[in-house]
């Protein structure tokens, strides 16, 4: 597959955890496809996008973003993918890496007030 059919396919996936209710399956299926680093590049870059339109512009009937990235936080990966390092799973990272940032945000803006 080249990399507009996994862009497609990643926006699919994304597109059926949100707005068809299909969070853990679509979760349950990132665990196969991981061995495909275009697919994990993609994914990564997506999760990316629709997280910096949920802080920027609010919920706006795309979904329950926060609930899926907390089902991607809380899957039951294979031991082997089961770190959120860069090299070992980089959608884990990336959920990681944009919690984190939220929580850092949220942290500024309390020392703020």
């Amino acid at each position: 597959m080249n990399e507009d059919e996994w862009t497609e396919m990643c926006k699919s996936l994304i597109a059926a955890a949100l707005t068809d209710g299909e969070t853990d399956f679509v979760v349950d299926l990132f665990m196969p496809l991981m061995e495909y680093d275009l697919f994990c590049e993609v994914m990564c870059t997506e999760l990316m996008t629709l997280c910096s339109a949920f802080v920027m512009d609010g919920p706006n009937g795309i979904g329950n973003i926060p609930s899926f990235l907390g089902a991607i936080l809380c899957a039951n990966w294979p031991r082997q993918i089961s770190k959120a390092i860069d090299t070992i799973n980089p959608i884990l990272y990336t959920v990681v890496s944009v919690i984190k940032g939220w929580l850092l945000v949220l942290e500024e803006d309390n020392e703020v007030c």
